[in-house]
Order: structure tokens, then C-alpha cells, then sequence
């Protein structure tokens, strides 16, 4: 009787643990992508995607950057998406790799949904230079801190940067 007891109360545990949805499943993007219009003052190039350390699937950071078609002025940030359960994060703050900090401009904070613990979604763009994407051909790593302690740290490419390069170039020249 009491083997029953356990069985069913294993079953109850693993179907309260469907309840919590997970993102959807998204493909990495591989390529930048340009989105403009004539509607637009801007142009935005979104860069090749890369997993958030330690996030649930469909977590991702990818570099976007933004060239105002007037004046030529070029912007640029570390986009994150990050997924996950348990109690808030707040991320908040970043650092490079030569602890300069970093502007963190938060977009959006979401319960996704609260059954037995909550799911959350935070997303928030981390400012980068266009003279630091310039002089780290090779890549370089970038610290976040969150108010509840956590840090992650997210490395960008050479090959990231040299592809959001090369789209930044090319949607220049087609403006």
C-alpha cells in the first residue's frame, strides 16, 4: 500500500511539472538580419544568436545594433532574453572585460506564470561601444550581475562581431 502511495505521489509531481510552460523552442539564428522601412527613422541589424549560460531553452543573446538613417549614428547593445524559474534575478548591472561597467537598460520583466514556483522572463540590453566591437576583432566577454547575487558571463565572437559588422556595412550602403 504504501509503494502505491509513493508511485502516485511521484506521478502528482511529475505532472504539477508540465504545468510550468517552457519558451517556446526557437532555432538559433545564424545570420544577422537587417529590419528596415520606410515608416522607420531607423535601421536595426540583429545579430547571430548565441544561449544564455544556465537559461531555459529559448534564452539567447545576440548583439543589435541601430544606425539612425539621417545622421549616420550608430548604436549598440548586448540584447538578452533570459528564461527561468525560481525567484526574481533583477539583472542590473554589467562589467567588461577590464571592469569598466557597462549601461544596462532593463526592457522587460514578465511572470510568465506561478504554479508550484514561478517562471520568469527578464529581457535587457547592455550598451557596448562602437570603438569596443571595432577593437576586439576576436571577441571579447562581458559580466552581469543581478541584484540577487547571480552573475553570468556572455562572450561575443570574432565571428559575431565580424558578421554584425559586415550587415552594418552593407545596411549602410543600402540606405
Amino acid at each position: 500500500m504504501r509503494r502505491r502511495s509513493i508511485i502516485g505521489f511521484v506521478l502528482v509531481l511529475t505532472v504539477a511539472g508540465c504545468l510550468i510552460p517552457n519558451p517556446p523552442e526557437l532555432a538559433l539564428k545564424q545570420t544577422p538580419t537587417v529590419t528596415s522601412s520606410q515608416f522607420e527613422q531607423t535601421i536595426v541589424v540583429s545579430g547571430t544568436e548565441s544561449v544564455v549560460p544556465s537559461g531555459y531553452t529559448g534564452s539567447r543573446y545576440f548583439l543589435r545594433s541601430v544606425i539612425h538613417k539621417a545622421t549616420g549614428i550608430l548604436a549598440h547593445q548586448i540584447y538578452v532574453d533570459h528564461y527561468y524559474d525560481g525567484d526574481w534575478k533583477f539583472w542590473q548591472s554589467a562589467n567588461d572585460e577590464n571592469a569598466q561597467p557597462l549601461n544596462v537598460r532593463v526592457l522587460k520583466r514578465e511572470v510568465i506564470s506561478c504554479h508550484y514556483g514561478c517562471f520568469h522572463e527578464e529581457v535587457f540590453g547592455i550598451d557596448v561601444a562602437d570603438s569596443t566591437l571595432r577593437s576586439h576583432p576576436t571577441g571579447f566577454k562581458v559580466k552581469v550581475y543581478a541584484k540577487d547575487a547571480s552573475t553570468m558571463v556572455l562572450e561575443l565572437t570574432g565571428v559575431q562581431i565580424g558578421a554584425q559588422l559586415r550587415a552594418i556595412s552593407e545596411a549602410s550602403v543600402a540606405k
